[in-house]
């Protein structure tokens, strides 16, 4: 029988306690801050990132290199794995599939597929975690690959970055946009749409748009299908308790349900004190 695993990496907001949970592989990102160069989640973590990052002119995220994805297969081969599922963020927003297309290449005794979810952060680890769910009941590969990508519309996310200064330097959103929303002190309410970084609601002050984003929460699930759900934030403690309190009830119907702080990547791009959920639909 084939052994089959899942791959996810760390810009699904994924840590390793999580991945071990799960029986996922987890493959850390590479971060820049000013001269100095970190592993994700290996050579620095999230607490550690958030302490440091004020301070850096430099903030930079990379992929991992073709070698160290190419060694990572080996090692699943030298394991007896036969068959990898990659499931990765959106294409629009990095490379990772298509690395890791270009390095299946040289691997042809594995069976690799890749899922786009065309999302990121937290609604990546919210989808790995429905696959090793179809994985654990017996689906086969092509199975479980399939599922994905006929339920990639029922993932969502729903964030607020209380700046738009970190997405805006990465590229991952318009900078006329942008600096817009900078310029009228707007804390825009944020959703992926099409793979991409979208604006949904333009409010003004942090009461007001934590508002607005526990009401796209709670009209996203209100039909009262079964779903995962996860909080996340951006060394925003105090915040996330708020969200916590005011959604409980949300968090108690869900069938899977983990809070985590941004990993270092993706807080490279959503700076400090965001906070948000993810949403997938499950049935």
């Amino acid at each position: 029988m084939p052994t089959f695993k899942i791959v996810l990496d760390s810009s699904s907001n994924f840590d390793f306690e999580l991945a071990q949970k799960y029986d996922i592989e987890l493959i850390p990102y590479n971060i820049q801050m000013d001269e100095k160069h970190y592993k994700d989640l290996v050579d620095i973590t999230s607490r550690e990132f958030f302490q440091k990052m004020g301070a850096c002119h430099t903030l930079k995220t990379a992929i991992p290199s073709p070698q160290e994805i190419g060694d990572f297969l080996t090692d699943l081969e030298s394991k007896g794995v036969t068959q990898v599922l990659f499931i990765t963020t959106s294409q629009k927003l990095t490379g990772m599939q298509d690395l890791v297309h270009l390095v299946a290449r040289s691997h042809p005794n594995l069976e690799i597929a890749v899922v786009d979810s065309r999302q990121a952060g937290a609604t990546v680890g919210l989808i790995g975690i429905y696959a090793d769910k179809l994985r654990s009941e017996g689906k086969d590969f092509n199975t479980v690959v399939d599922t994905l990508n006929r339920k990639l519309p029922d993932a969502s996310i729903h964030a607020l970055f209380r700046t738009l200064e970190y997405v805006i330097r990465g590229g991952r959103l318009s900078k006329v946009k942008g600096a817009i929303g900078m310029m009228l002190k707007i804390q825009p309410v944020l959703t992926i749409s099409d793979g991409e970084i979208t604006i949904t609601e333009k409010m003004r002050g942090i009461k007001r748009s934590r508002k607005q984003l526990i009401t796209n929460i709670r009209k996203k699930i209100a039909s009262g299908r079964p779903y995962y759900f996860a909080l996340f934030s951006g060394d925003n403690e105090e915040e996330l308790a708020i969200l916590k309190t005011e959604l409980d009830d949300v968090i108690a119907k869900a069938d899977v349900y983990f809070e985590k702080e941004f990993t270092p990547v993706l807080g490279v791009h959503g700076g400090p004190n965001a906070i948000g959920a993810s949403v997938f639909f499950t049935d």
